[in-house]
């Protein structure tokens, strides 16, 4: 794994969901969709791994330093919000 987490915390199971819900667009709820498009798989699983990386710094199971930090950075995104 990218951080090398020993252990899955609830909050990153609990990031893991809300960033798939918030790959959903508003059109597709409107349509009844419950997950996004299948076509949309290599940007929601980004979308998802940056979440998880960024909950498991926060719960501190992975080190700052670590390649997971470098690829939050990498998509413009805050080691630790």
């Amino acid at each position: 794994s990218v951080g090398q987490a020993k252990i899955i915390t609830d909050n990153m199971l609990m990031s893991a969901a809300e960033a798939l819900v918030n790959c959903i667009t508003s059109e597709e709820l409107e349509r009844g969709c419950i997950y996004p498009k299948l076509s949309m798989i290599r940007h929601i699983s980004l979308e998802i791994a940056c979440a998880v990386i960024q909950t498991a710094l926060e719960d501190k199971v992975v080190k700052g330093g670590s390649r997971a930090a470098e690829i939050l950075e990498e998509q413009g995104l805050d080691a630790l919000k």
